[in-house]
């Protein structure tokens, strides 16, 4: 179970966050496709990209599955920290500016961070090991 860490950690975080950004986080919505829209329907399949290689990852038994989710997860977290540079509404005060791009940004870093963390805590044990 403790090699399975990393798989949890993202694959909870990627559907904490695609529910959030649906849901509760959403943009505003009216009668025209808004670039913020756009941004939000790109950070989803961002997110649900990264939900899939967590899944992937606690259902496949590779040697590799989980480094292979934690670098997958690390790089859509860092394009997720971009993201919204694609475009968001013009008034800081709009529902977008205030939630959504802000809970996208926070998503990508939580990914990023947990995908970095894990990477340097496999590499120290993987150096240990080598030095014994």
């Amino acid at each position: 179970m403790k090699n399975r860490i990393t798989s949890i950690l993202i694959t909870a975080e990627s559907l904490i966050s695609l529910i959030a950004i649906k849901t509760v986080m959403h943009p505003c919505s009216g009668m025209m496709k808004m670039k913020c829209s756009t941004t939000t329907d790109i950070a989803t399949v961002l997110f649900a990209l990264t939900l899939i290689a967590g899944i992937a990852s606690l259902i496949l038994r590779g040697r590799n599955t989980e480094r292979t989710a934690a670098v997958v997860s690390g790089v859509l977290g860092l394009a997720l920290v971009f993201v919204p540079l694609l475009g968001s509404c013009g008034s800081e005060a709009m529902r977008c500016n205030a939630y959504t791009m802000p809970a996208i940004r926070i998503g990508g870093i939580i990914l990023l961070v947990t995908a970095a963390v894990s990477e340097a805590v496999r590499y120290k044990k993987e150096v240990k090991l080598n030095e014994n």
